[in-house]
C-alpha cells in the first residue's frame, strides 16, 4: 500500500495520538496548514482513501473511527 504525503501526515498525526478525538480544524490545521482551517471536504475525501486502504471494510471502519459532530480517532 502507497501513501501520498497528505495521506501520510494524517495517518501520522493520527497515530501518534491514539484515542484522541482531532476536531476536523485541528487536523486541518496540522496536516494542510492553518489557511485549510475550514476545508472539511479535503479532510473527508482523505479520510475515506485512509480507510479504503488500511481497513478490511472501509465502509465498517475499525481504526479510523469519526467522532459524529466532532472528528476523527485513531483506536488504542
Amino acid at each position: 500500500m502507497k501513501l501520498s504525503p497528505t495521506e501520510f501526515g494524517l495517518l501520522q498525526e493520527l497515530a501518534l495520538h491514539p484515542g484522541k478525538i482531532f476536531t476536523h480544524e485541528a487536523l486541518l490545521r496540522c496536516v494542510w496548514g492553518p489557511e485549510y482551517h475550514s476545508e472539511c471536504e479535503y479532510l473527508r475525501v482523505y479520510i475515506g482513501r485512509l480507510r479504503r486502504k488500511l481497513e478490511k471494510d472501509p465502509a465498517r471502519p475499525r481504526h479510523i473511527l469519526t467522532e459524529p459532530g466532532i472528528g476523527y480517532y485513531m483506536v488504542k
